[in-house]
């Protein structure tokens, strides 16, 4: 399933399992496999949909029923698309937090005039996404650092933001590796741009706080 989506047995009715989106509720799904019913045993409502009730539809497996439910809520790309459609492509589309995965549709929206197909948009978006949101350094696996405009700290960027935001809140200008956009090849700051600075306090504090949320 996508990021940030998860589902829960309610006790009170333990047929029902509410539906969350970055813990905001958006649904709820009804196990009915014990019916044995010609069709899916997993019934998906949400109050966003205005069909039949709410009755989103009927699906073989939980993870499908929570997934329809999350559709209802994502920003639509080109042609009315909701994510991209090769398997690779949709797999990594679905693992970013959702404002970024919002902010990559309305991207591919953007880029879809008629003269580019929707598959390119689609990689064309998920590509300017990297270029804001890079990660660790694929040759060395060390974490990105990035810089502001004034250079006097080293900070870590933020990924659930959109757009170049540090951990700290700051926008940054500079990360320690990219792609350059010519060659594809990795280019690297001299140490002393960014690898030389001293850590920003905030960010470190704001990561360790990440840390100890993800790990609760």
């Amino acid at each position: 399933m996508r990021t940030g989506l998860t589902t829960a047995q309610d006790s009170p009715s333990p047929m029902n399992h509410t539906v969350k989106l970055d813990r905001q509720m958006i649904g709820v799904i009804i196990d009915e496999s014990r019916a044995n019913l010609p069709r899916g045993a997993f019934a998906a409502w949400s109050s966003k949909c205005r069909n039949r009730g709410g009755i989103v539809g009927f699906y073989h497996s939980k993870e499908e029923a929570a997934e329809a439910i999350a559709d209802l809520y994502a920003v639509a790309g080109p042609g009315g698309s909701k994510a991209p459609g090769f398997t690779k492509r949709r797999a990594r589309f679905l693992a970013l937090p959702t404002v970024r995965r919002d902010a990559v549709a309305r991207k591919a929206a953007h880029l879809y005039d008629g003269t580019r197909t929707i598959t390119a948009c689609w990689t064309a978006a998920l590509e300017w996404d990297k270029g804001e949101h890079p990660g660790a350094d694929p040759e060395t696996g060390e974490p990105v650092y990035v810089r502001t405009h004034s250079a006097t700290a080293r900070h870590l960027p933020n990924p659930d933001k959109v757009g170049r935001r540090t951990l700290c809140g700051h926008e940054w200008q500079l990360a320690s590796w990219y792609r350059h956009q010519g060659t594809g090849q990795i280019q690297r700051p001299e140490h002393w741009m960014i690898r030389d600075l001293p850590d920003c306090g905030g960010c470190t504090r704001s990561n360790a706080a990440r840390q100890a949320r993800a790990a609760a």
